[in-house]
């Protein structure tokens, strides 16, 4: 349900512009007629960009505000304990998963 708590969440995110950690899985989201693009769209259009977290099942992504972009990756990325293998930034953006039926993306487009 995390589209439709974002969406609730929308006032207190823009006021408070918080760090965020969300799992992304497309079998879920389907689930609750949604999407992994509906929602990494709507994280975005808060003005956010979103990092995939690296690791064996990618579902992770940190979620930050597009204003504190530069210091999280000059000061946050070094110390984290783990990788972060790519970065979401734009409005739009467009999925590639390996076979239909996947649970998480292979590759991301941005726009």
């Amino acid at each position: 349900s995390e589209v439709k708590a974002l969406k609730g969440a929308k006032n207190t995110i823009s006021k408070f512009r918080p760090y965020m950690f969300i799992e992304i899985e497309e079998q879920h989201l389907r689930f609750l007629a949604t999407s992994a693009k509906e929602l990494i769209e709507l994280i975005l259009s808060f003005d956010y960009s979103l990092y995939r977290v690296e690791n064996s099942y990618p579902c992770d992504h940190i979620c930050v505000p597009i204003e504190k972009v530069a210091n999280f990756e000059k000061k946050i990325v070094p110390q984290l304990n783990f990788r972060l293998s790519q970065k979401i930034f734009g409005k739009e953006v467009e999925l590639v998963f390996a076979n239909k039926g996947d649970q998480n993306y292979e590759n991301i487009k941005c726009y």
